[in-house]
């Protein structure tokens, strides 16, 4: 009797961890999340806008996590405040094409063994970019704002 009480317990706490794990929430200001994953995008966004530094700010029904996961679509800005200025940027040609429609990016993130990695982005898009990216990657589409119907 006391092997199953002890068994039912074990079951229902796992169950209860395997629930709160799927908890979605936004990471909030100063958290290690946020400072580590905004320490990824600039390390990465830094070197492509010479002598512009860059502030991100997040889009906050845009920064989903789950603790395992996270997504975020991100506004980038001068520190100053400024727009950056495309034209002294990595993104100079795309800009001069047409083919930038804003200063967004959207980010998708996984933590493998406790470290927080970029997995995909997209960079000024002129479109949704990550409707299927939950399944391409096999990311839970809890942590997306928005995912494609074809994709299921």
């Amino acid at each position: 009797m006391k092997q199953r009480i002890s068994l039912l317990l074990s079951l229902l706490l796992l169950l209860s961890f395997a629930a709160s794990a799927q908890r979605t929430y936004v990471p909030e200001r100063g958290s290690e999340e946020r400072k580590i994953q905004m320490e990824a995008i600039h390390k990465i966004f830094d070197p492509l806008f010479p002598k512009q530094p860059l502030v991100f700010s997040p889009v906050s029904e845009s920064y989903i996590s789950n603790g395992q996961w996270a997504f975020m679509h991100v506004m980038v800005f001068q520190k100053n405040g400024k727009p950056v200025d495309f034209s002294k940027s990595e993104f100079k040609a795309d800009a001069e094409s047409g083919t930038i429609d804003s200063n967004g990016i959207m980010i998708l993130f996984k933590k493998e063994r406790g470290v927080w990695k970029i997995l995909r982005h997209a960079d000024f898009p002129t479109d949704v970019p990550y409707g299927c990216w939950w399944k391409e990657l096999k990311a839970p589409k809890e942590v997306f704002p928005y995912t494609e119907k074809q994709c299921d």
